[in-house]
Protein backbone atom coordinates (compact mmCIF):
# COMPACT_ATOMS: atom_id res chain seq x y z
CA UNK A 1 0.00 0.00 0.00
CA UNK A 2 1.47 3.31 -1.06
CA UNK A 3 1.69 5.90 1.73
CA UNK A 4 3.20 9.33 2.21
CA UNK A 5 3.17 12.03 4.85
CA UNK A 6 0.64 14.80 5.35
CA UNK A 7 2.13 18.23 4.63
CA UNK A 8 0.50 19.71 7.74
CA UNK A 9 0.65 17.09 10.49
CA UNK A 10 3.14 14.55 9.13
CA UNK A 11 0.86 11.54 9.58
CA UNK A 12 0.94 8.73 7.04
CA UNK A 13 -1.83 8.91 4.47
CA UNK A 14 -3.18 6.22 2.20
CA UNK A 15 -2.83 7.16 -1.46
CA UNK A 16 -6.51 6.49 -2.13
CA UNK A 17 -7.51 8.90 0.68
CA UNK A 18 -5.04 11.61 -0.23
CA UNK A 19 -6.35 15.19 -0.51
CA UNK A 20 -4.39 17.37 -2.93
CA UNK A 21 -4.34 21.15 -2.65
CA UNK A 22 -1.77 23.50 -4.23
CA UNK A 23 0.44 20.49 -5.05
CA UNK A 24 0.52 19.47 -1.38
CA UNK A 25 -0.84 16.27 0.15
CA UNK A 26 -3.09 16.24 3.22
CA UNK A 27 -4.49 13.36 5.24
CA UNK A 28 -7.87 14.94 5.94
CA UNK A 29 -10.05 17.99 5.32
CA UNK A 30 -9.07 19.34 8.74
CA UNK A 31 -5.37 19.61 7.88
CA UNK A 32 -6.19 21.07 4.46
CA UNK A 33 -8.46 23.67 6.11
CA UNK A 34 -5.70 24.73 8.54
CA UNK A 35 -3.31 25.17 5.62
CA UNK A 36 -5.92 27.26 3.79
CA UNK A 37 -6.38 29.50 6.85
CA UNK A 38 -2.65 30.10 7.09
CA UNK A 39 -2.33 30.63 3.33
CA UNK A 40 -5.16 33.17 3.19
CA UNK A 41 -3.59 35.17 6.02
CA UNK A 42 0.00 35.06 4.68
CA UNK A 43 1.17 32.79 7.51
CA UNK A 44 2.65 29.90 5.51
CA UNK A 45 6.05 30.64 7.08
CA UNK A 46 4.68 28.38 9.81
CA UNK A 47 5.91 25.44 7.73
CA UNK A 48 9.41 26.87 7.25
CA UNK A 49 10.57 26.35 10.87
CA UNK A 50 9.72 22.66 11.22
CA UNK A 51 8.61 19.92 8.85
CA UNK A 52 4.90 19.04 9.31
CA UNK A 53 4.62 20.81 12.69
CA UNK A 54 0.82 20.89 12.93
CA UNK A 55 -1.89 18.74 14.45
CA UNK A 56 -5.23 17.65 13.05
CA UNK A 57 -8.01 19.88 14.43
CA UNK A 58 -10.67 18.05 16.43
CA UNK A 59 -14.45 18.37 16.21
CA UNK A 60 -15.81 20.27 19.22
CA UNK A 61 -19.61 19.98 18.75
CA UNK A 62 -20.63 22.59 21.36
CA UNK A 63 -17.80 21.66 23.73
CA UNK A 64 -17.10 25.31 24.52
CA UNK A 65 -20.66 26.62 24.74
CA UNK A 66 -20.04 27.27 28.45
CA UNK A 67 -17.84 30.20 27.38
CA UNK A 68 -21.03 32.09 26.47
CA UNK A 69 -21.50 32.52 30.23
CA UNK A 70 -19.93 35.84 31.28
CA UNK A 71 -19.45 34.72 34.87
CA UNK A 72 -17.42 31.69 33.80
CA UNK A 73 -15.32 33.77 31.39
CA UNK A 74 -14.64 36.27 34.16
CA UNK A 75 -13.26 33.48 36.35
CA UNK A 76 -10.89 32.41 33.58
CA UNK A 77 -9.48 35.89 32.93
CA UNK A 78 -6.26 37.16 34.50
CA UNK A 79 -7.18 40.80 33.88
CA UNK A 80 -10.48 42.39 33.01
CA UNK A 81 -11.41 45.93 31.97
CA UNK A 82 -13.93 47.40 29.54
CA UNK A 83 -11.60 47.30 26.53
CA UNK A 84 -8.88 44.88 27.65
CA UNK A 85 -9.13 41.23 28.67
CA UNK A 86 -6.11 38.99 29.32
CA UNK A 87 -6.25 35.21 29.51
CA UNK A 88 -3.62 32.46 29.72
CA UNK A 89 -4.51 29.19 28.02
CA UNK A 90 -2.74 25.85 28.43
CA UNK A 91 -2.12 24.26 25.02
CA UNK A 92 -0.63 20.73 25.25
CA UNK A 93 0.38 20.64 21.55
CA UNK A 94 3.00 23.42 21.87
CA UNK A 95 6.25 21.65 21.03
CA UNK A 96 8.39 23.57 18.52
CA UNK A 97 9.39 26.92 17.05
CA UNK A 98 6.56 26.78 14.51
CA UNK A 99 4.05 26.57 17.37
CA UNK A 100 5.56 29.63 19.03
CA UNK A 101 5.58 31.59 15.78
CA UNK A 102 1.96 30.95 14.84
CA UNK A 103 0.62 31.47 18.37
CA UNK A 104 2.42 34.81 18.62
CA UNK A 105 0.79 35.91 15.36
CA UNK A 106 -2.82 35.29 16.37
CA UNK A 107 -3.63 38.98 15.79
CA UNK A 108 -3.35 38.25 12.05
CA UNK A 109 -6.03 35.57 12.33
CA UNK A 110 -8.54 37.24 14.61
CA UNK A 111 -9.57 40.89 14.79
CA UNK A 112 -9.58 42.13 18.37
CA UNK A 113 -6.47 40.26 19.52
CA UNK A 114 -3.76 42.83 20.23
CA UNK A 115 -1.02 40.57 21.59
CA UNK A 116 -0.22 36.93 22.25
CA UNK A 117 2.86 35.66 24.06
CA UNK A 118 3.97 32.03 24.43
CA UNK A 119 5.51 30.53 27.55
CA UNK A 120 7.19 27.54 25.93
CA UNK A 121 8.24 25.77 29.14
CA UNK A 122 4.70 25.88 30.57
CA UNK A 123 2.99 25.30 27.19
CA UNK A 124 0.84 28.38 27.68
CA UNK A 125 -0.16 31.32 25.51
CA UNK A 126 -1.11 34.63 27.12
CA UNK A 127 -3.62 36.50 24.96
CA UNK A 128 -4.64 40.15 25.24
CA UNK A 129 -7.82 41.06 23.40
CA UNK A 130 -10.57 43.66 23.13
CA UNK A 131 -13.91 42.16 24.32
CA UNK A 132 -15.78 44.69 22.17
CA UNK A 133 -14.27 43.18 19.02
CA UNK A 134 -14.04 39.48 19.92
CA UNK A 135 -14.65 37.11 22.81
CA UNK A 136 -12.97 34.20 24.55
CA UNK A 137 -15.15 31.56 22.90
CA UNK A 138 -14.24 32.84 19.42
CA UNK A 139 -10.53 32.76 20.32
CA UNK A 140 -10.76 29.22 21.72
CA UNK A 141 -12.59 28.01 18.61
CA UNK A 142 -9.94 29.66 16.43
CA UNK A 143 -7.18 27.85 18.34
CA UNK A 144 -9.00 24.57 17.90
CA UNK A 145 -9.51 25.25 14.18
CA UNK A 146 -5.75 25.62 13.64
CA UNK A 147 -4.90 22.50 15.67
CA UNK A 148 -4.06 24.11 19.03
CA UNK A 149 -7.01 23.16 21.19
CA UNK A 150 -6.58 24.58 24.71
CA UNK A 151 -7.23 22.61 27.86
CA UNK A 152 -9.65 24.56 30.06
CA UNK A 153 -10.53 23.49 33.60
CA UNK A 154 -12.23 25.88 36.00
CA UNK A 155 -10.77 23.98 38.95
CA UNK A 156 -7.22 24.56 37.67
CA UNK A 157 -7.83 28.26 37.03
CA UNK A 158 -9.35 28.78 40.49
CA UNK A 159 -6.34 27.07 42.04
CA UNK A 160 -3.96 29.34 40.13
CA UNK A 161 -5.76 32.45 41.35
CA UNK A 162 -5.50 31.32 44.99
CA UNK A 163 -1.81 30.47 44.71
CA UNK A 164 0.50 33.44 44.26
CA UNK A 165 3.98 32.67 42.95
CA UNK A 166 6.43 34.88 44.82
CA UNK A 167 9.60 33.18 43.56
CA UNK A 168 10.48 36.12 41.29
CA UNK A 169 10.16 38.54 44.24
CA UNK A 170 12.52 36.36 46.28
CA UNK A 171 15.02 36.20 43.42
CA UNK A 172 14.98 39.98 43.02
CA UNK A 173 15.40 40.41 46.78
CA UNK A 174 18.42 38.09 46.88
CA UNK A 175 19.96 39.83 43.85
CA UNK A 176 19.56 43.29 45.40
CA UNK A 177 20.97 42.15 48.75
CA UNK A 178 24.05 40.64 47.10
CA UNK A 179 24.49 43.59 44.73
CA UNK A 180 24.30 46.17 47.53
CA UNK A 181 26.85 44.42 49.71
CA UNK A 182 29.22 43.72 46.81
CA UNK A 183 29.13 47.41 45.83
CA UNK A 184 29.84 48.42 49.45
CA UNK A 185 32.83 46.09 49.69
CA UNK A 186 34.13 47.27 46.29
CA UNK A 187 34.24 51.00 47.09
CA UNK A 188 37.77 51.00 48.64
CA UNK A 189 39.29 49.49 45.49
CA UNK A 190 37.27 51.85 43.29
CA UNK A 191 38.85 54.87 44.97
CA UNK A 192 42.23 53.17 45.47
CA UNK A 193 42.31 54.02 49.15
CA UNK A 194 45.76 53.18 50.51
CA UNK A 195 44.76 52.28 54.05
CA UNK A 196 46.77 49.58 55.80
CA UNK A 197 43.78 47.50 56.89
CA UNK A 198 42.35 47.56 53.37
CA UNK A 199 45.60 46.29 51.86
CA UNK A 200 45.96 43.74 54.64
CA UNK A 201 42.49 42.25 54.15
CA UNK A 202 42.13 42.82 50.42
CA UNK A 203 42.10 39.11 49.58
CA UNK A 204 39.52 38.42 52.28
CA UNK A 205 37.18 41.11 50.88
CA UNK A 206 37.59 39.77 47.35
CA UNK A 207 36.67 36.23 48.36
CA UNK A 208 33.77 37.62 50.40
CA UNK A 209 32.57 39.42 47.25
CA UNK A 210 32.89 36.13 45.35
CA UNK A 211 30.83 34.32 48.00
CA UNK A 212 28.11 37.00 47.86
CA UNK A 213 27.92 36.67 44.08
CA UNK A 214 27.06 32.96 44.20
CA UNK A 215 23.39 33.26 45.32
CA UNK A 216 22.76 35.94 42.68
CA UNK A 217 24.52 33.93 39.96
CA UNK A 218 22.91 30.56 40.66
CA UNK A 219 19.56 31.39 42.30
CA UNK A 220 18.52 34.76 40.88
CA UNK A 221 19.90 34.12 37.40
CA UNK A 222 18.75 30.51 37.00
CA UNK A 223 15.62 31.43 35.07
CA UNK A 224 17.71 33.12 32.36
CA UNK A 225 19.89 30.02 31.90
CA UNK A 226 16.88 27.69 31.61
CA UNK A 227 15.06 29.99 29.19
CA UNK A 228 18.19 30.50 27.07
CA UNK A 229 18.83 26.75 26.86
CA UNK A 230 15.25 26.02 25.81
CA UNK A 231 15.45 28.77 23.18
CA UNK A 232 18.63 27.19 21.78
CA UNK A 233 16.96 23.76 21.71
CA UNK A 234 14.01 25.28 19.85
CA UNK A 235 16.38 27.13 17.48
CA UNK A 236 14.73 30.43 18.41
CA UNK A 237 16.75 33.53 19.29
CA UNK A 238 15.44 35.21 22.45
CA UNK A 239 16.72 38.09 24.60
CA UNK A 240 17.54 35.60 27.37
CA UNK A 241 20.41 34.09 25.35
CA UNK A 242 22.71 37.18 25.33
CA UNK A 243 21.70 37.99 28.92
CA UNK A 244 22.63 34.50 30.14
CA UNK A 245 25.84 34.51 28.07
CA UNK A 246 26.86 37.90 29.49
CA UNK A 247 26.25 36.80 33.08
CA UNK A 248 28.23 33.57 32.67
CA UNK A 249 31.17 35.23 30.87
CA UNK A 250 31.46 38.03 33.46
CA UNK A 251 31.24 35.56 36.33
CA UNK A 252 33.97 33.30 34.90
CA UNK A 253 36.16 36.30 34.05
CA UNK A 254 35.77 37.78 37.55
CA UNK A 255 36.49 34.44 39.20
CA UNK A 256 39.72 34.16 37.19
CA UNK A 257 40.70 37.69 38.26
CA UNK A 258 40.34 36.80 41.94
CA UNK A 259 41.96 33.35 41.75
CA UNK A 260 45.06 34.69 39.94
CA UNK A 261 45.08 38.03 41.83
CA UNK A 262 44.52 40.13 38.69
CA UNK A 263 41.97 42.33 40.44
CA UNK A 264 38.59 42.28 42.15
CA UNK A 265 36.68 41.32 39.01
CA UNK A 266 33.31 42.64 37.92
CA UNK A 267 30.96 40.94 40.37
CA UNK A 268 29.22 44.26 41.06
CA UNK A 269 28.20 44.42 37.38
Amino acid sequence: MNTQNCFHCGNDIVKTEEILFEDKSFCCLGCKTVYEIFSQNDLTSYYDFEKAPGATPQEVHGKYDFLDNREIVSRLLEFEEDTVHIVSLYIPHIHCSSCIWILENLQKLQKGISQSQVNFSQKKVRITYDPQLTDLKTIVLLLNAIGYEPYISLENYEGIRKTVDRSLIYKIGVAFFCFGNIMLLSFPEYFEVGEYWIDQYKDFFRWLIFALSLPAFFYSGWGYYVSAWKSIQSRMLSIDIPIALGIIVMFVRSTVDIVFDYGQGFFDS
